[in-house]
């Protein structure tokens, strides 16, 4: 302990998020070793090739006299992991909405968009993958992420129930409503029953991860989530929502096409 101190260091300089730790060749210049990452609530064992991204507080054991400099490296801001890099972020949005307006011909009568929703969504798909980009980095920090999620849902919420509300009120009145109920809570009984003992029992996926993937909007998730105390729902949400979106828009626009 006289010769080597250990730390946690939060990773905010934007020259290490998207690298792994072997491409920042730490112990051949500061002697030092990173032996966990801590992303979020989840402790991850340190590999080479594990890739660091911001938000990421790192377990570093090095040299007292070089500590200083690996500080340096990583960032250790607190503040700077709180910011969303405006650039990035409105360069992805931009993408991929002008990818969501483009028209995509299936027949001749019959054109497919991928809409505002299924456009920023394969967009952030592709950045996310790559990570980083020359100077651009494409991932947000874990606490800006998380924060933005939950306006999201607090925004998704309040459009629905805006929009919503005057449908809903007539409905009940016209005293429909209780057919409506009943085939929603059909449909929703059936189809996660199916999914969840088809998942979980033949194809033996882990039901936390499973649950995610069953999830049908951002609210459902955040209440598994809660409830769960575990990232794999959001990891089974992302596996299976993109599919979701882009076959939900397909069919919409199909099913339109046919009914008119």
């Amino acid at each position: 302990q006289s010769q080597y101190v250990k730390r946690r260091l939060f990773v905010s300089n934007h020259a290490v998020a998207g690298q792994s730790i072997a491409a920042l060749e730490l112990r051949d210049q500061y002697g030092a070793l990173v032996t966990r990452v801590r992303r979020g609530d989840t402790d991850v064992l340190a590999t080479s090739s594990t890739v660091l991204e911001l938000g990421d507080r790192v377990r570093v054991l090095a040299r007292r006299n070089d500590m200083q400099e690996v500080v340096e490296l990583f960032g250790d801001s607190y503040l700077d992991v709180s910011r969303v890099n405006l650039l990035s972020f409105g360069f992805g949005i931009t993408l991929g909405l002008l990818l969501g307006a483009i028209e995509i011909p299936i027949t001749s009568d019959v054109t497919f968009q991928l809409g505002f929703a299924g456009g920023p969504l394969i967009v952030a798909l592709i950045f996310g993958a790559l990570r980083r980009t020359g100077s651009f980095v494409w991932t947000l920090p874990y606490s800006a992420n998380q924060t933005l999620q939950q306006i999201g849902l607090i925004l998704l919420l309040a459009g629905v129930g805006v929009s919503s509300g005057n449908t809903l009120v007539s409905t009940v009145i016209d005293h429909s409503w209780w057919q409506i109920m009943a085939a929603a809570a059909v449909i929703v009984l059936v189809g996660s029953t199916v999914t969840l003992t088809i998942g979980y029992k033949l194809v033996k996926i882990p039901f936390s991860l499973l649950s995610g993937m069953q999830a049908s909007q951002p609210a459902v998730l955040n209440y598994i989530s809660e409830k769960i105390g575990n990232d794999l729902p959001n990891i089974g949400y992302a596996i299976a929502m993109p599919i979701g979106i882009i076959l939900k828009v397909a069919f919409a626009q199909l099913l339109l096409v046919l009914l008119g």
